[in-house]
């Protein structure tokens, strides 16, 4: 290796910019992937600007969205791998590399192990974990943010999400097609009530009658009535001392 000091600086700029890659991708998967279309039909009449047209028509479009969102990042995260492991190396043979050590091949074979598993740590925390908490929680506002980047991408890449999308279908049709009608529980509803509330597309009152409305969806009419035998009524042309005397 001629100049390791100039590789270990390229590679670390390199690693630094795929890790932002990496994070700018997972949180956009967890962004378009927990948000509802109900927030932005909320919006769709009031907002008129180029960032939530494009990000409407990519939530509309989700399993093209989704498709080249993980294909960038998983190109991202391969690249990842790999400038970690050359960064490692290139370690090695800076440190060893005027020892007149005949080991140093096995040497930089090693430090691109290390470097590849602290990589590893790393990009699972900040391109992961962080990232997709990030995007959990501002999903409305990131999806307006990324989309014109995302937009770019989805317009360059739709022949390659084209064929692996058509590709993943002819995959999943044989189990797909033989699915019957998914049965929602009641558990679920309240779950997905909760969800569109915390996203902020209901309040906490409109939520508290949607949950009201899913526990009445299986209640009898027989058991919330009052039985007529149980009941005082009293005529509207009743003298008001014979109603009074009546409710003594």
């Amino acid at each position: 290796m001629n100049n390791p000091s100039l590789m270990i600086t390229v590679y670390s700029i390199c690693l630094v910019l795929l890790l932002f890659l990496s994070f700018f991708f997972s949180s956009s998967d967890m962004a378009y992937g927990s948000i509802d279309m109900i927030r932005f039909d909320r919006e769709k009449e009031n907002n008129k600007t180029k960032r939530f047209k494009w990000a409407y028509k990519l939530e509309s479009n989700y399993d093209k969205t989704i498709s080249t969102i993980l294909l960038l990042n998983d190109t991202v995260n391969a690249g990842l791998d790999s400038v970690s492991t050359l960064l490692g190396a290139s370690i090695a043979y800076l440190v060893f590399a005027n020892t007149n050590d005949v080991d140093v091949l096995s040497k930089a074979e090693t430090f691109g192990l290390v470097a590849s598993m602290i990589c590893l740590v790393v990009k699972i925390t900040f391109g992961e974990i962080i990232a997709k908490s990030i995007g959990k929680i501002y999903n409305f506002e990131l999806a307006k943010f990324y989309s014109p980047i995302l937009r770019v991408f989805d317009i360059i890449l739709t022949p390659i999400t084209y064929v692996v999308s058509g590709f993943g279908k002819i995959i999943t049709y044989p189990v797909v097609h033989n699915v019957n009608d998914v049965t929602i529980l009641e558990e679920d509803l309240h779950n997905m009530v909760d969800d569109i509330e915390a996203q902020g597309s209901v309040d906490e009152k409109q939520a508290s009658l949607l949950h009201d409305a899913i526990k009445y969806t299986t209640t009898e009419a027989y058991e919330i009535m009052t039985p007529r035998v149980d009941m005082f009524a009293i005529d509207v042309e009743d003298d008001i001392y014979e109603i009074l005397k009546a409710c003594r």
